[in-house]
C-alpha cells in the first residue's frame, strides 16, 4: 500500500524478518543545491535475529550510493559491520555513514531491533560538516541524557509522513534546515568525545578487531601503558583481565558468525577469524561459555 504527502510517498515493505515504513522523495532531483540539506528518504525499521539476510530497498548503502545515511537505535541491539570495522550498537546509539561506503546492520539478540534512519543526498554542504564525524568508516555516537538527536530524527519523520512544517515554509526547507541542526548536534557532540579516555577507545578496537593477534604486550602498547598498568586497569574498571576480556570479545563473534552465515561456516574457518590459530583449544573455550561445542551450536544455532 502506498500513500502520499505533498513531497514525499510512503510505502512500507515487509518479510518474515524485517519490516519497513519507508518515506521517498516523490520528485527526486538529480542534484541538490550546494547550499542546502536535501533528504533523499526516511523511515523505521523492525528486525529480528534470522539465519538468513534478508534485503530490504533502504538496507545499507553500497559503494555506489551517493547519499549519508545516518540510523537511531531505539531498542534491542545490533551489530553494525563496516569495511572491516565491527561496532556493537544499544538503545541511544546513532551512527553515521558516509558516501559510497559499504556496510551490513543485523539484529543480535532475542529482543527485536528496531530503528529510525535518514538518507541525506551528498553535495558541498555535507562534505565540509561530514568530513570531521567519520572515525574510520562509521561516526559513532551515544546519547545517555537528553536525546536532541532523537528529538530531531522524530521531527524529520513526522514532518516527511505528514507533509505539513511546524512554520510557514515550505516542508523542503524546514527539512533542510532540520537536517542542518542535526549535522551540526553532531559535529559539536564529536568535539565533546575528542576527549575521550585512551581506554574507551580501546575497548572498542579490541571489539571491532576480534581476529587479530593481540597480545598483553600489544595491548598496553596500543594504549600507551605498561602490561601491569593496563592489567590493573582491566580489574578496577571491568572486574576482569585483558586476556579474558578479549577472550569473551572473540568467543561472542564466534558464536555470531555460526548464527549470522549461510551456510554456517566451518569451525576452522571461524577459529582462525577470531584469532584462535589452535582448532581444540577454541573448541574447550567455546563449549566452556557456551556448554555446546562449536559444531553442535552451529547445528542447533542457541545463544
Amino acid at each position: 500500500m502506498e500513500k502520499k504527502t505533498s513531497f514525499f510517498r510512503e510505502k512500507t515493505f515487509e518479510n518474515a524478518h524485517s519490516r519497513e515504513v519507508v518515506y521517498r522523495e516523490r520528485f527526486p532531483r538529480k542534484n541538490s543545491f550546494l547550499n542546502t540539506f536535501s533528504l533523499l528518504s526516511c523511515g523505521e525499521r523492525w528486525r529480528k535475529r534470522g539465519n538468513e539476510g534478508v534485503p530490504l530497498p533502504e538496507s545499507l548503502p553500497r559503494k555506489k550510493d551517493p547519499c549519508w545515511l545516518l540510523e537511531k537505535i531505539l531498542s534491542g541491539t545490533a551489530v553494525l559491520e563496516s569495511e572491516g570495522s565491527r561496532h556493537i550498537l544499544k538503545a541511544g546509539d546513532l551512527f553515521l555513514l558516509p558516501p559510497f561506503t559499504q556496510g551490513d546492520l543485523f539484529a543480535e539478540g532475542e529482543m527485536p531491533l528496531v530503528s529510525r534512519f535518514l538518507r541525506i543526498r551528498d553535495n558541498a554542504v555535507m562534505a565540509g560538516m561530514g568530513e570531521p564525524l567519520a572515525v574510520k568508516n562509521a561516526g559513532l555516537f551515544h546519547f545517555p541524557e537528553q536525546d536532541f538527536a532523537g528529538d530531531l530524527v522524530e521531527k524529520i519523520l513526522e514532518i516527511a509522513s505528514s507533509g505539513e512544517p511546524e512554520t510557514f515554509s515550505s516542508p523542503e526547507e524546514t527539512l533542510s534546515l532540520l537536517c542542518y541542526k542535526l549535522f551540526y548536534l553532531l559535529s559539536r557532540r564529536k568535539k565533546t568525545d575528542a576527549g575521550e579516555s585512551r581506554f574507551e577507545l580501546f575497548l572498542r578496537h579490541l571489539a571491532a578487531t576480534p581476529g587479530r593477534p593481540h597480545t598483553l604486550a600489544s595491548m598496553a602498547e596500543w594504549c600507551g601503558v605498561t602490561p601491569r598498568t593496563l592489567t590493573r586497569l582491566f580489574r578496577k574498571k571491568l572486574s576482569t583481565s585483558p586476556v579474558q576480556y578479549l577472550a569473551g570479545i572473540r568467543l561472542e563473534y564466534a558464536a555470531m558468525l555460526f548464527r549470522k552465515e549461510t551456510p554456517p561456516p566451518a569451525v576452522k574457518d571461524v577459529a582462525e577469524r577470531c584469532g584462535y590459530g589452535n582448532v581444540p583449544f577454541f573448541t574447550r573455550e567455546f563449549r566452556k561459555r557456551y556448554l555446546l561445542s562449536p559444531r553442535e551450536y552451529r547445528k542447533r544455532g542457541k545463544t
